[in-house]
């Protein structure tokens, strides 16, 4: 099962994602490449939130609530435009993803969806 974390970005070298297998189809958007590594010294949210979903049980820290599941890392480009959501979810689905966190939200209190990004979502959950 793999649990696809949509954050700021994640440290692929943690210890907690070092078993075979563990790190699949990892994607930065931000960056355009396939390494969604921080690029600043507080960009460690999804890391975090990685290590509570699928941190390994290594004898190190803690274990996440899934350890035995991979983990699909995606670096948002910090946008919630069509284009954004499009390709965060697209690449979700596309490359297996069967749980999909996103920890993030608008700044705006009121923030409808428009029809791209409903299309992105209702794909993505079913």
């Amino acid at each position: 099962m793999v649990v696809a974390i949509m954050d700021d970005s994640v440290s692929l070298d943690h210890p907690d994602f070092q078993g075979a297998g563990k790190i699949v189809a990892p994607r930065d958007l931000k960056e355009n490449d396939f390494l969604p590594l921080p690029g600043e010294p507080d960009d460690n949210h999804g890391t975090s939130c990685a290590g509570v979903a699928v941190a390994e049980e290594n004898g190190i820290g803690t274990v996440g609530i899934a350890p035995a599941c991979a983990l699909m890392p995606i670096r948002t480009t910090g946008y919630l435009d069509d284009e954004a959501i499009e390709d965060l979810f697209g690449w979700a689905v596309n490359n297996g993803a069967a749980v999909i966190s996103c920890s993030w939200g608008p700044a705006a209190v009121y923030f409808p969806l428009s029809l791209r990004q409903r299309a992105a979502l209702t794909r993505a959950a079913t």
